[in-house]
């Protein structure tokens, strides 16, 4: 079949070319160009080989109805296969242009998809290098200027990042924890407000304790959640412990900041 250029998968007669022996029921066939046309059932028979008008034709499809394709064997499709590679390399040879500006197209939107994943890296950097961010550092324990049977705790919230973390909310506690209770709970988160510009702190405080329930140590805890500058919500969960074995029976103190530890448990961020 490589040196006959005017065959076809027809009947299992063999025409000469420009002969039909055909009947009326419609066919498709395909040809060497991958172009479809219609024609007659040669004898509504499985083809084999021929010429049909001097087309060159790689397969016929029977149709009884019109429109039905018959399944062809693995001789038939290793033909057909061989035929669209014949196409291609003939396209390609014949009209370079065409070929050559196909592989540009090709290239192009390569180099598209590049750019574009580039892009969106650069972004992702550029956010995780110029972002807020914000840490929470111990800022002591104070006690109040009125009050003799209470302390507060308070922390100091720093932004280490390049851009305003904005929209602030808060939870912060200053407690015990007892044995057997849930440790370092995050209860409700205040209302957005305020503004860390970057290589700033802000002091927060971190609520009441009162001393009477006093005990071997003493934890300030919470969360902090901001808007990064770019949109995106970011959250700091800090815990603190101060040692105030120190301190029992006495009303009121103060703990410096530097006394403050980070605890072991209650630290997370993103």
């Amino acid at each position: 079949m490589a040196n006959d250029d005017h065959v076809a998968i027809c009947s299992r007669s063999v025409w000469t070319p420009g002969t039909s022996g055909v009947t009326k029921t419609q066919i498709s066939v395909r040809t060497l160009s991958v172009a479809d046309f219609s024609g007659a059932d040669l004898g509504g028979r499985e083809l084999t080989r021929a010429n049909l008008g001097g087309a060159n034709l790689t397969r016929a499809s029977l149709g009884r109805p019109y429109g039905r394709t018959l399944h062809a064997s693995s001789e038939e499709m290793m033909d057909y296969l061989i035929g669209v590679w014949m196409t291609f390399w003939r396209w390609t040879t014949h009209d370079a242009v065409a070929a050559y500006t196909a592989v540009l197209a090709i290239s192009t939107i390569g180099l598209w998809l590049v750019t574009a994943l580039g892009i969106r890296n650069q972004r992702r950097d550029t956010q995780i290098l110029q972002r807020a961010y914000l840490s929470v550092e111990p800022g002591g324990i104070r006690e109040p200027y009125d009050r003799g049977d209470r302390v507060h705790g308070y922390v100091i919230c720093r932004n280490r990042g390049h851009l305003p973390a904005r929209k602030l909310s808060w939870h912060t506690r200053t407690d015990t924890v007892q044995q057997g209770a849930e440790k370092f709970s995050i209860g409700k988160m205040n209302e957005q407000r305020g503004v860390v510009p970057p290589g700033t702190e802000m002091l927060v405080p971190a609520g009441t304790f009162f001393t009477e329930k006093l005990e071997n140590s003493l934890f300030v805890w919470g969360m902090v959640t901001y808007d990064d500058g770019f949109g995106n919500r970011r959250y700091t969960k800090f815990c603190h412990a101060y040692y105030t074995k120190a301190y029992y029976g006495k009303g009121t103190f103060e703990i410096s900041p530097d006394l403050g530890r980070f605890y072991e448990d209650g630290n997370d961020a993103d």
